[in-house]
């Protein structure tokens, strides 16, 4: 465990950053998010975090 880079982001569909919603040196821990997509319309949605070397992509489906 280190400091390392953090970058979390909202991509929809067609590829487009949405919303970026953490990109800044971090500490070692357990941290909690939230995503405020009241302007965005329903649909399929990524969340990308990168941390170092470490990137994970994941699906979000916004139902309204």
């Amino acid at each position: 465990p280190e400091n390392t880079q953090v970058s979390i982001s909202i991509y929809d569909i067609k590829g487009n950053m949405i919303d970026e919603l953490i990109n800044q040196n971090q500490s070692p821990g357990s941290y909690n998010l939230t995503w405020n997509a009241d302007n965005q319309p329903s649909g399929l949605y990524f969340v990308k975090m990168t941390a170092n070397s470490f990137t994970q992509t994941q699906k979000l489906m916004l139902v309204k």
